[in-house]
């Protein structure tokens, strides 16, 4: 057994490596509900949400969900959504809430090619989402968004481009504030994560997890392809990708409506 198995076994796994990831075998599937376009959790594992299509009524929802057990997806449970309704008429594809839990970004694409941004009067509970305004300036395919922590800057990928785009917001969170930077080609980037540091980026591509490294923090015109992770024997769908805030457990959202949890072993 290597030294990689040993660790695992113990409890204990490496961080941020792709090259040792592997599918723990627990996945959630999203009842009801078809394009399931991303993934991204509470900051303490406690809850998931997803973008989605409510295979009833054909119109995108943002659903969140409880986890008894933190960070073990088997364990989440449906408590509420956000019904995008005539707002994102066509396609959600991403999410990003704020550190604080009291603003919540949902990006669409092919029709509208907008952010939203939500104010949540209770944090973390998308139910109580008020929309704040909205910013179509947003590129034709778009499909991924992450922000800085500290919401100075806001990134979005296209699949119609294939690149993703830097924007500098003058008033942090506000999405009407953005101004584009640079931009930077990207193989076929669907979801979108940046480490917390800004010196990683990871990106989804059909059945792939891109791993890459930025010599400079959050300037993406310093990104270097480290490495890709196959996900077809999951999904053959990958559209959103997020990650234990320790990078030893990874989550990708599959279009056909399921999430899958792999270890970083």
């Amino acid at each position: 057994m290597s030294i990689f198995r040993l660790a695992a076994a113990s409890g204990n796994y490496a961080a941020w490596d792709l090259s040792l990831a592997e599918y723990s075998g627990n996945s959630f599937t999203a009842s009801n509900t078809l394009n399931v376009n991303d993934v991204f959790f509470k900051t303490d594992g406690s809850r998931v949400y997803f973008p989605a299509v409510d295979a009833g009524d054909s119109i995108y929802r943002v659903t969140q969900a409880d986890l008894s057990t933190p960070w073990d997806i088997t364990t989440a449970s449906g408590t509420g959504s956000l019904s995008l309704g005539a707002t994102a008429e066509f396609t959600a594809e991403s999410l990003f809430i704020k550190p604080d839990g009291l603003k919540l970004y949902v990006l669409t694409s092919f029709g509208t090619n907008a952010v939203y941004e939500y104010d949540l009067s209770t944090p973390w509970d998308i139910t109580t989402a008020t929309l704040n305004e909205d910013d179509g300036g947003v590129i034709l395919g778009s499909e991924g968004i992450s922000f800085k922590p500290d919401g100075t800057k806001v990134y979005v990928s296209s699949i119609t481009a294939d690149s993703i785009y830097e924007y500098n917001l003058s008033s942090a969170w506000d999405i009407a504030t953005a101004s584009l930077v640079q931009s930077e080609s990207i193989s076929s980037a669907l979801g979108l994560y940046f480490r917390s540091d800004g010196n990683r980026l990871y990106s989804c591509e059909v059945s792939t997890v891109h791993e890459y490294d930025l010599t400079t923090s959050w300037d993406i015109s310093t990104l270097n392809l480290v490495q890709s992770f196959s996900v077809a024997s999951q999904g053959n769908r990958s559209e959103g990708v997020s990650f234990k805030p320790d990078g030893r457990i990874m989550y990708v959202a599959d279009q056909t409506g399921d999430i899958y949890q792999y270890n970083l072993i």
